[in-house]
This record gives structure tokens, C-alpha cells and sequence, in this order.
């Protein structure tokens, strides 16, 4: 049996991490084209429903004997066709993501430091901090988990304190608008902020075995950021209402001026870093275990291309998260239900610890939303 060399709660923060990012920064803006009592809905209902997801991808993951990600584990149980098409959208989902968050990196960076003596571009910092993330993706497993769990804790502090800080300032008024007419809106930027399934692989691989604790480490992985979600959309929208910017920390630093401008970008960086570490290192899994690429080229490839995609001149903030979460998410999220169902005939390993109650439900409820969101998908890139 492999050791587990990390802690179960360093095993929730991977999530956590993986799953807090550049998205987190969109939603508010989204949620204030339809009003933040829809927006709730949207993070209650997607949050819990991105749960059953990586409950339902870690059930695959425990029957499963061969380390493998979400593309290796499609071909196990789906067909080298099925398998083949999902590591082309893990590749494509995680290198938009990852081309978003050095979007997003940069622009955060440029609001923090205006007017110091390091005002330098966002484009700048986009590719400095690139060079960060690069680091601790190349540092392997070890570093990366110590490094999760210490942005996650500092990020859990600093979205506590933009709460308490804008709550003197919170207009009720702001809160209360409601607008039907962009219903859809917001449901591909709150998909891709939930959605963290390259990190349900590394979790069964540092805490190899477990099965109880796997379970209990997506679920309070996927938990935290309902919770947080919700209270830093809550202190945007209160704030800023229908003047919330793109990057949500830009616009409520400009209301409430210099300590919030401070703490909302100091946010936005730990954010949008905590997820490029891991998605960046399960980009380089995906290569490494899926595709069989040595490591040193698989590093390359996984921070290489980000860095290319946005060179060539990819800015929009949030159409690239949009996209990856409607339509590349949706797709991803039925080609999970299909080998969750397989790996139950043709599992390896026992998962009676672990196994799923009400699976029949659970899969019913998931269908019913990816497929509305894939259908989204397709008409949001027709009309964009």
C-alpha cells in the first residue's frame, strides 16, 4: 500500500485550492447582471451538485488500482475513442483555466502595486508570477500540498476580513434587484469555480486507501468554497452592485478605498495562485500518467502552453471561463456518469467503504444539469 506523506486536512485544502481561483473573482460580476438572490441559488445548487460529481469521480478513482487521471480513467472504462476525447478536454479545460488565472494574475498584481515603485503592467506580472506558479508545479506533490494548505488558510483569513470590512458599507438596495432576462448567465462562470476534478485523482494519492476519509475530504473540499463563495459575493455585491468590475477585487477596492483595494488583490493573487499550483500540477499528471509523457517534457507542456495561448493575445477574462465551464465542463461531467456506472462492473478494487447510497438519484440530478449546461454551452459560443 502506498504512504501517505500529507495530512487528511492538507487532503480537503488540495481541494479547496484546486477548486478556488480565478472563477471566485468572476462570480460576482455575473451574479450582478441577474441579482444576488439568483446568484445564491446558482452557488448552492451548482456547489452541492459539483460535490455529487467528485463524489461520483472519487468512487471511480478508489475502484481503481492504477494511478491515472480523469483522461486515463475514461479509457480505462469507456474505450480508447471515449478516453482519447476526455484527455483532450481535460487538456483543453486545464489550459484555459490555467490561461485565465495568468490573466487574472496579472491584472490583480497591476491594481495592487499602481502607483508604487513596482507599478509595472499587467502583462508583466502576469508573466512574473507565471514563473512562481512554474516553480511549485515543477516542485512535485509534497511542495505543492504545503503550499495549498498555507494559501488556502491565508486566503480563508483574507476573505474574512474583506467581509468585515465591507459590511459597514453594504447596501441592502443593492441586493435586492432581480433580473430573469439573463437567467443562464451566470451558470458557466459558477461551474468552472467549483469545478476541481483533477484534484480528486491526487487526493486518493496521498491519502492512498482511505476510503472514509477520501469521501470526507470532497465533501468538506467542496463545502468551504460554497461558504466563502457565498460571503464574498454577499460583500461585492452589497458594494458595488451593478458596477461590479470583471475581476470583483478591482471594483470593491475602488469603492472602499486603499486597505480593501489592498486585502481584495491580495485575495485575487493567493486565489487565482493556489489553483494554478494545482491545476498546473494535474495538467502535468494528465500528461505524465495519461498520455505517458516523460516528466521533463510533460512540465513543459503544462506551463509552456498557457503561457503561449496567452502571449498570442487571449485577454477576455470572462468569456474564457465561461466557455471552459458550460460547455467543456458539461461535457466532461456525462463522460464521468458513463464510467462511474462501468467502474462498478469492471472496478479493481473493493470500494465498499467508500461505494455511493441513492447512486441512481445522484446520477439523475447530475444528467438533468449537464445537460441543460452543454446545451448552454453550445448556443453561448454560436452567439459569442
Amino acid at each position: 500500500m502506498r504512504k501517505s506523506t500529507v495530512s487528511f486536512f492538507e487532503s480537503i485544502m488540495l481541494i479547496v485550492g484546486s477548486v478556488i481561483g480565478a472563477g471566485v473573482l468572476g462570480i460576482p460580476y455575473v451574479v450582478a447582471q441577474v441579482g444576488f438572490g439568483i446568484g445564491l441559488v446558482y452557488l448552492v445548487v451548482l456547489g452541492l451538485v459539483v460535490i455529487l460529481l467528485h463524489l461520483v469521480l472519487g468512487e471511480v478513482v478508489v475502484r481503481t488500482k492504477k494511478n491515472l487521471q480523469v483522461g486515463g480513467l475514461a479509457e480505462k472504462y469507456l474505450g480508447r475513442e471515449i478516453g482519447q476525447l476526455m484527455k483532450l478536454l481535460m487538456v483543453l479545460v486545464l489550459t484555459t483555466a490555467l490561461v485565465a488565472y495568468v490573466i487574472g494574475m496579472g491584472e490583480a498584481a497591476e491594481a495592487l502595486f499602481v502607483g508604487t515603485i513596482l507599478g509595472w503592467s499587467a502583462t508583466t506580472w502576469s508573466i512574473l508570477l507565471w514563473g512562481v506558479g512554474s516553480i511549485v508545479v515543477a516542485a512535485g506533490m509534497r511542495a505543492l500540498a504545503h503550499m495549498e494548505f498555507m494559501f488556502a488558510s491565508i486566503i480563508f483569513v483574507i476573505i474574512v476580513i474583506i467581509v468585515a470590512l465591507a459590511m459597514p458599507s453594504i447596501n441592502p438596495v443593492q441586493l435586492s434587484t432581480v433580473d430573469y432576462s439573463r437567467f443562464f448567465l451566470p451558470y458557466g462562470v459558477v461551474l468552472f469555480a467549483f469545478m476541481g476534478l483533477v484534484s480528486i485523482p491526487e487526493v486518493e494519492e496521498i491519502i492512498p486507501g482511505k476510503q472514509k476519509q477520501i469521501k470526507r475530504a470532497i465533501i468538506w473540499g467542496g463545502t468551504i468554497p460554497i461558504i466563502l463563495y457565498a460571503l464574498f459575493t454577499l460583500a461585492v455585491l452589497g458594494v458595488t452592485g451593478e458596477n461590479t468590475t470583471q475581476i470583483a477585487t478591482v471594483g470593491l477596492g475602488e469603492h472602499l478605498g486603499p486597505g480593501v483595494m489592498i486585502f481584495g488583490n491580495l485575495f485575487a493573487l493567493f486565489a487565482m495562485m493556489t489553483s494554478f499550483f494545482a491545476l498546473g500540477f494535474g495538467l502535468r499528471r494528465t500528461y505524465e500518467w495519461d498520455f505517458n509523457v516523460p516528466k521533463i517534457p510533460a512540465l513543459f507542456l503544462a506551463i509552456g502552453l498557457p503561457l503561449v495561448v496567452f502571449m498570442i493575445g487571449i485577454t477576455d477574462f470572462i468569456t474564457t471561463i465561461g466557455v471552459a465551464g458550460a460547455l467543456f465542463g458539461s461535457i466532461q461531467a456525462l463522460i464521468i456518469i458513463a464510467m462511474f456506472w462501468r467502474s462498478r462492473e469492471k472496478g479493481d478494487v473493493s470500494a465498499r467503504a467508500y461505494a455511493l447510497h441513492y447512486a441512481s438519484f445522484i446520477v439523475a440530478v447530475l444528467l438533468v444539469v449537464f445537460l441543460i449546461g452543454g446545451v448552454y454551452g453550445v448556443l453561448d459560443i454560436v452567439n459569442f
